[in-house]
């Protein structure tokens, strides 16, 4: 118990050992207690390795090996410094190096496809099923949005991470972003089975991690729902670096095609908030955060640190992975598997706020 600390399987493995105790020694079975507890003492060693391997360090890590620019590295090391002040850059032909080295008729073929489409098959190229799990290659994901990119980088973490094999492959068969349609699968749908959960509007990351038990989610309510300044900063404070992170930009979750509404937002991975002020001497801090600037019609080349004022967030959803284990759970998430409300809210629904804290909170 006290190698699991606060962790939520530590109560359930303490009260099983306890009832056996007390029953070996009632039935006159001392000599048999260590072989009656051996299947609970492997289930107690399983479950303090897994949290003994801290997932967020795991994907920082992941995080600091896609980054090629130094400023990355020294922000890791001296987080109060800006980072990344240009990181609004000229966005990069997309896949300039394959179009110049292709053949002519290849390179019409690529001219012919989306930039959507582009990502898509980037996305698909970069995770490859292996005979026990499988093989992320964040470079092969280029050109990429937020959404793709975080999911992607925590596949990556997943696969680093998982020594042990924790996670079969029949889960990672799952896992996998079903981004293109080929003869043994369709392509993922919003709210259809872990990546169709993933890029999904609204809470999407958090209603994924949550169907899997793999962690904890909670709301982050606009600046004016609070009752006192130090409420609203102390509800933040519980990001930890590594967590993902859902930035709503206004008060619309979801869309709704026909009365062209939609909501503005982000996912991106937390790395830590800094204390600052506006020319009016007001709190108003600096968030700094990991993803990929492009959306899913419009991708980008490139993944980096980005940072944002508070007063330009109007609400967000944060999502800590405590159990990085609980993803082995897909093994039972395929496409078949909706959630029903992320779904609609493709194009044709707008969600509320209550509704958002009810999903963050099941």
């Amino acid at each position: 118990t006290a190698l699991l600390g606060d962790h939520p399987a530590a109560k359930n493995v303490k009260s099983k050992l306890e009832v056996i105790r007390k029953l070996s020694e009632e039935w006159g079975l001392e000599d048999r207690a260590e072989e009656l507890m051996k299947p609970l003492w492997e289930a107690y060693e399983k479950v303090r390795s897994d949290h003994k391997k801290n997932f967020n360090e795991v994907l920082l890590q992941v995080l600091l090996e896609t980054e090629d620019d130094p400023a990355f590295h020294e922000y890791a090391a001296e987080p109060e410094k800006p980072v990344q002040e240009a990181a609004a850059e000229a966005e990069k032909p997309v896949q300039e190096a394959v179009v110049e080295a292709e053949k002519p008729i290849q390179e019409t073929v690529l001219e012919a496809k989306t930039p959507e489409q582009l990502a898509m098959e980037a996305l698909d190229r970069a995770v490859t099923l292996t005979e026990d799990g499988a093989a992320v290659d964040m470079d092969a994901a280029h050109p990429s949005y937020d959404r793709a990119a975080c999911y992607l980088a925590l596949l990556k973490a997943l696969s680093v991470w998982d020594t042990d094999g924790q996670i079969p492959r029949e889960a990672w068969e799952n896992l996998k972003p079903r981004t293109v349609q080929d003869e043994g699968h369709a392509a993922a749908k919003d709210g259809q089975g872990c990546w169709g959960r993933a890029k999904a509007n609204g809470p999407g990351m958090a209603v994924l991690v949550s169907d899997l038990g793999a962690g904890e989610s909670f709301y982050l309510a606009p600046r004016s729902r609070y009752f006192s300044e130090k409420a609203y900063q102390e509800n933040w404070d519980q990001l930890q670096s590594g967590d993902f992170l859902k930035l709503f930009w206004n008060d619309r979750i979801g869309a709704d095609a026909e009365a062209d509404i939609r909501e503005s937002s982000r996912t991106v991975i937390f790395l830590r908030k800094m204390e600052a002020w506006n020319e009016k001497g007001e709190r108003d801090d600096i968030l700094f955060y990991w993803t990929c600037r492009g959306s899913a019609e419009e991708p980008r080349q490139e993944f980096g640190i980005y940072k944002t004022r508070m007063s330009e967030i109007y609400c967000a959803v944060g999502t800590h992975i405590s159990f990085a284990g609980a993803f082995r759970n897909a093994e039972s998430l395929d496409l078949e598997d909706t959630d029903s409300w992320l779904q609609e809210m493709k194009d044709h629904y707008i969600g509320t706020a209550k509704e958002l804290q009810n999903a963050v909170r099941r």
